[in-house]
């Protein structure tokens, strides 16, 4: 047994793999011929672009599973890609040293590692890995699309992976693909952006002084004990028993002991059927949001045939069983546009054409997409489904043609289908608010899109970062709309749930009890520490904490009730802007910086500015 520092919490065991330092960083070329220097620029352009395009992408796949503050770190990391600096860095070695592009960014990214290392803020010390994690990205495209290291890596071996070096956020994010179960790292902390991620995905994470002890144990059972922050090697198989379900055994307990069915359900949020692959059922009652977008995202060129859907969404009711599976139709359009379709006049994308809005000339779309559901629901399964971004009633009786019309279809075609279904409404919009107990005449359950729904209660656009602060989820408004809500689909005697990001919150989560929410659904790395949450909750505390949220008059007043800070007060961390954005020195603004005339370089470093008077005021300071 070897004993580590925890990084990421949890228990896990699998097959030992070592991975060396060679494994992650691919062999480069030194230099360039004379003359080459313009083309090798070009390169390294034309590659950094394509390495934005996959973060961009990922992007996507996080933010639609309710994952945006994983999100942002991709996109900090987009962000540094696009930074001018470093492309100047990179640029003049290839044109003045003739190095090739491989070298000019190790080069670089080295010259940067080392300040933001040896800085005093713990923000830019903790930030240098992910530096190193573009180098290594960089690396591989430039080395001519080379694979990932944990592509090498057996297949459905379950492996516990070993790095002689840090953990990185790539790491992460192809161990969900490579069926990696856990890491042993050497360097590393629990602040990192990598550790954050790995928390989020449920991956547990331990830093061991030397890996290299492990090296004669390559091929070995091991579990890794992230809990204690203990290494077992070819552990005693009572002893593995004893470890991995200790957490479900605490789990049971608490739900068998303390959890009453009224204090509230659990739900699953899923971009994909496969996150429902190896799920522990117990104690959830289904999936209470599939978003279906990442199918229409995934293709850059075309529209998902019917039978391309049917068989995706026949994967998730076979995994669900005989659980309620409640599918969300498309909602694409605002801050999820698709490469192969024109949404026409966008100016302000957020009220344009999205969702239900696209089958007024497009119904096409929504019937094949329902029959595709009701095919893949046939037989025994139970299926909800759940319309998105209906403002009023009216939108709802248009919608319901468009099912009439698809079941229709499919009974002229003799293919059998899942004549049995619910169907509910996302309350996203305060029209849909304001129309919700016309709603609940015609629905069979509902649920409330809170990411959505705050942002147009504020008008306010949670993407900008120059009035985030305005989107917040815990002001008293949204308090009493969910209140409200929830009162009248009780009175209705209609199930009622939250599936935005507030419903994975462990700090928000009480407080919804409180307000008489009695569904929640999370993405499934949250669900078993929500369920173990939600087994602790006493339904009197949380309405006793719910009253006195309630009538408080500030955000800043019900964040303290629930113990937690101030945004007002935090600090912004380094490297939060968004791809092409940068913070005005002087006033703080967030600011454009391609095509924005009013910048200066001071050293390494290259200001933005939202005016000239900021700009002077920096200047002359």
């Amino acid at each position: 047994m070897l004993r580590g520092e925890i990084i990421s919490p949890g228990v896990v065991e699998g097959i030992l793999h070592l991975l060396t330092q060679a494994a992650f960083v691919p062999p480069r070329r030194a230099t360039v011929l004379p003359g080459e220097e313009k083309n090798e620029v070009e390169r390294f352009r034309q590659h950094v672009d394509s390495l934005v395009e996959d973060f961009q992408a990922t992007v996507k796949r996080l933010e639609s599973a309710s994952l945006s503050a994983e999100a942002e770190i991709v996109r900090s990391h987009i962000l540094i890609l696009q930074d001018p600096e470093l492309h100047s860095r990179v640029e003049t070695s290839i044109l003045q040293a003739q190095l090739a592009a491989e070298a000019a960014v190790e080069h670089a990214l080295e010259e940067i590692i080392y300040l933001f290392e040896e800085s005093e803020n713990a923000v830019l010390s903790e930030r240098a890995p992910d530096l190193r994690d573009l180098g290594m990205h960089l690396q591989r495209k430039l080395g001519y699309n080379q694979a990932p290291p944990l592509s090498s890596l057996p297949a459905d071996d379950s492996g516990i992976v070993v790095a002689n070096v840090e953990l990185l956020p790539s790491f992460v994010l192809e161990a969900l693909a490579a069926d990696v179960r856990g890491f042993i790292v050497e360097k590393g902390t629990a602040l990192s952006h990598a550790a954050i991620l790995a928390k989020s995905f449920g991956l547990p994470v331990l830093r061991i002084p030397r890996v290299d002890l492990l090296r004669r144990h390559e091929g070995t059972r091991v579990l890794v004990d992230a809990r204690q922050g203990e290494l077992l090697i070819d552990p005693d198989p009572e002893e593995v028993t004893h470890r991995t379900t200790k957490l479900r055994t605490l789990r049971d307990q608490a739900l068998s002991s303390r959890l009453s069915p009224t204090v509230a359900r659990l739900w699953l949020s899923i971009v994909d059927p496969m996150q429902l692959k190896d799920v522990d059922w117990t104690g959830i009652e289904g999936v209470g949001l599939y978003r279906t977008e990442m199918l229409f995202i995934h293709d850059h060129q075309r529209w998902p045939s019917e039978e391309e859907q049917t068989r995706l969404y026949r994967k998730a009711f076979e995994y669900g069983g005989t659980r309620l599976i409640t599918i969300r139709t498309l909602d694409i359009g605002a801050d999820k546009p698709l490469p192969y379709l024109s949404f026409g006049p966008q100016d302000n994308p957020a009220l344009g054409l999205r969702a239900h809005r696209l089958y007024r000339f497009h119904p096409e779309i929504a019937i094949t997409q329902i029959r595709a559901i009701l095919r893949a629901a046939s037989g025994t399964h139970r299926l909800r489904l759940l319309f998105p971004m209906l403002e009023c009633v009216e939108e709802w009786h248009a919608v319901q043609e468009l099912v009439h019309q698809a079941t229709a279809s499919l009974r002229v075609d003799g293919i059998p289908f899942q004549e049995q279904f619910e169907q509910g409404v996302l309350i996203e919009t305060p029209s849909a608010v304001w129309d919700f107990p016309r709603f609940l005449n015609v629905v069979d359950f509902a649920s409330v899109g809170t990411n959505d729904l705050v942002q147009y209660l504020f008008a306010v656009d949670r993407n900008n970062a120059n009035v985030a602060r305005a989107y917040r989820p815990a002001h008293p408004v949204v308090l009493k709309v969910l209140r409200e809500l929830a009162d009248q689909a009780r009175q209705a005697g209609k199930p009622l749930s939250v599936c935005g990001e507030i419903a994975g919150e462990a700090w928000f989560i009480p407080l919804l009890i409180g307000l008489g929410i009695t569904d929640l659904s999370v993405p499934v790395p949250r669900s078993q520490e929500t369920l173990i949450q939600l087994a602790q909750l006493q339904a009197s505390e949380c309405r006793e904490l719910a009253q006195k949220c309630l009538i408080a008059d500030t955000v800043s007043e019900v964040r303290t009730r629930l113990g937690r800070q101030d945004p007002a007060t935090q600090v912004k961390e380094s490297g939060s802007e968004r791809p092409g954005e940068a913070v005005d020195p002087v006033c703080k603004m967030t600011v454009h910086t391609v095509g924005n005339p009013l910048a200066v370089t001071q050293g390494d470093m290259r200001y933005y500015f939202c005016s000239s008077r900021c700009m002077d005021l920096f200047l002359h300071r």
